[in-house]
């Protein structure tokens, strides 16, 4: 047998010599992986730096500047408001639109929210959340846990119209954290009077957007200096979806959908000092006045002996329970 060449690879070291060798070059192509700076991906997919907030944004103005490219994005908002404005003109606050025409206005409301999401400042940083605003529109088409009307509660239920005429619909929010309502009505068309509640609001939530309103006892006032609190306590949450110089859009806690226009009748409603009158002496002597009135009235109903009057007698007597009632627990609550 001849001895091997010299320089030559014996044939059993051979495959030792090509696993070092393929291991130095796994080695080296690691390396180069690892100190290379990595590309961006593009894959239509958001980047990771971004917020989902800001990417929705990104994305809800390319949609606005597909639907009419010659128009801005400012330009398009500002007609959607107008068109808004002009389906709620003289819709006594919605309840005088058909369904159809309700849902045109949801479907304005749907696409100023969208802009709404982005916008910068945030509506509790944005001081156009202070004023005095008109409830221009209320609905609860899109929602199945609102009962009765969102706005204005039984007087501004079907029954609550035909005898309170809706003469103002206000909701104000004052620095620093003070907000009041208002439904301004004329009973039967002719006695003036409104209820009212005041209340203060603390921020919900990291969307800087809701807050939550811990109201006193709502309040009614009437002619003669009455002031009488009716009702519990309460508390509601709201949320400002949209916000410019004339209108604000909210979101109730269950649902409900508002617009809000700044200005108006409301200016001049008193709105600071909703919740803070309280019944005079003589608005006193008016209703002892009238409890008297009608708890004699319902005694001589009683007492006229036929089942039909004594029947009769049952409305006065209410009344007359109703003013004592009310009476004992505004001398309490305003202790």
């Amino acid at each position: 047998m001849n001895p091997p060449r010299q320089g030559s690879v014996t044939p059993h070291l051979a495959p030792r010599a090509v696993r070092h060798l393929q291991l130095s070059n796994l080695q080296a192509a690691l390396s180069r992986h690892i100190t290379a700076p990595r590309q961006p991906r593009h894959h239509g997919r958001p980047n990771r730096s971004l917020s989902r907030r800001e990417y929705a944004c990104r994305r809800q103005n390319r949609s606005i500047a597909a639907e009419s490219p010659s128009t801005s994005t400012e330009q398009r908002t500002e007609e959607l408001v107008d068109e808004l404005l002009q389906r709620i003109q003289n819709s006594d606050s919605g309840v005088g639109l058909q369904p159809k025409e309700e849902s045109a206005v949801n479907d304005l409301i749907d696409r100023l929210e969208e802009v709404g999401r982005c916008q910068i400042p945030r509506p509790l940083d944005n001081p156009l959340i202070f004023g005095n605003f008109n409830v221009a529109f209320s609905s609860t088409q899109r929602t199945s846990e609102q009962n009765g009307q969102p706005a204005g509660g039984n007087f501004r239920s079907k029954p609550g119209r035909l005898f309170f005429q809706t003469r103002e619909l206000c909701q104000s929010i004052f620095k620093p954290d003070l907000a009041t309502n208002k439904v301004g009505f004329a009973i039967l068309g002719s006695i003036s009077g409104s209820v009212g509640l005041r209340g203060m609001f603390a921020p919900e939530g990291d969307n800087k957007d809701t807050v939550k309103v811990s109201f006193e006892p709502p309040r009614v006032s009437l002619p003669g200096g009455i002031s009488l609190a009716v009702g519990p306590t309460s508390s509601v949450v709201l949320s400002t979806t949209y916000l410019d110089e004339r209108v604000r859009l909210g979101k109730g806690g269950r649902g409900s959908r508002f617009v809000f226009t700044r200005g108006g009748a409301c200016e001049h409603a008193g709105m600071e000092d909703i919740g803070t009158a309280r019944t005079t002496a003589s608005g006193y002597a008016i209703l002892l006045t009238l409890t008297a009135a009608f708890f004699s009235a319902a005694y001589s109903l009683y007492s006229g002996g036929t089942l039909l009057s004594k029947l009769l007698a049952a409305a006065p007597a209410l009344l007359g329970v109703a003013i004592t009632f009310a009476l004992v627990r505004n001398a309490q609550f305003n202790k």
